[in-house]
């Protein structure tokens, strides 16, 4: 009886150490070549490394001194060339802060394979909204949270203007809401300049240019003297947040080894 379980105990093992290479292989064929891609923001205003300490004339020839700009950018997707989406595989969501450089850079990884755009979601969807106490970007220890209930600030631009009638002349805009019909989370599409042919293990550095003057232009002109304050969600949240496209151009991408 000895004999016979040791006899089968060994035809296990060695059909194990036979099959176990060949479903490693599988598994390796099946998992594509990995690329890097990086974000890189560089907040402006008026075509200007943005400054906390200097005050701007608004193209409405309102005043404008900022002194905070947050945004979250998540759930990063490529388009490929010729048809076909992919999901990044870094964390779903990062803020960026233009007091903190080392923010403004966002490193992810995806397959390798040739791109013509890329796109992230401005804000943070409805499920992560309600998903109680999270870490990492989304901890509420960040700044960037209002209630369970409202969820999330997906932007944040504050400052001072002697156009704004607040106390102070405060001006501050929490731009947030995930609630049709004013969720104002917004698709950021980004192409690249021509074709991004990504090898593994190299990198596509897509540089981006956030225009802060385009948050008080564009489907939405905003007015400080009008509205210095939007911090709760709902229409005029809604209404700043499409402006936001606008923010973003990619100035140049290049792939580096």
């Amino acid at each position: 009886m000895r004999i016979e379980n040791r006899y089968s105990a060994l035809t296990l093992l060695c059909w194990i150490l036979w099959i176990l290479p060949s479903c490693q292989k599988a598994g390796e064929d099946e998992l594509p070549d990995q690329a890097n891609l990086e974000f890189r923001f560089h907040p402006l205003m008026q075509g200007t490394p943005l400054s906390f300490s200097k005050t701007y004339t608004l193209p409405n020839g309102e005043r404008f001194e900022p002194r905070v700009f947050k945004f979250y950018s998540g759930q990063i997707t490529g388009q490929r060339t010729g048809g076909g989406t992919i999901n990044s595989s870094g964390d779903p969501y990062y803020l960026a802060d233009a007091a903190q450089p080392a923010s403004l850079t966002i490193k992810t990884s995806i397959p390798a394979g040739s791109y013509q755009s890329f796109q992230f979601l401005l804000g943070v969807d409805s499920a992560r909204n309600v998903s109680g106490v999270q870490s990492g970007a989304l901890d509420p220890l960040k700044g960037m949270f209002w209630t369970w209930n409202s969820g999330y600030i997906f932007a944040k631009l504050e400052g001072r203007s002697p156009d704004a009638t607040t106390p102070n002349n405060l001006v501050e805009y929490h731009i947030g809401g995930f609630r049709v019909p004013y969720n104002a989370a917004q698709t950021i599409s980004l192409p690249v300049s021509g074709t991004a042919q990504l090898k593994a293990g190299q990198t596509l550095v897509v540089d981006i240019d956030v225009e802060l003057e385009k948050w008080f232009t564009g489907p939405y002109p905003l007015s400080i003297a009008s509205n210095a304050v939007s911090m709760t969600p709902g229409e005029l949240a809604w209404n700043i947040s499409r402006n936001f496209s606008g923010l973003f151009t990619v100035t140049q991408s290049s792939v580096e080894e």
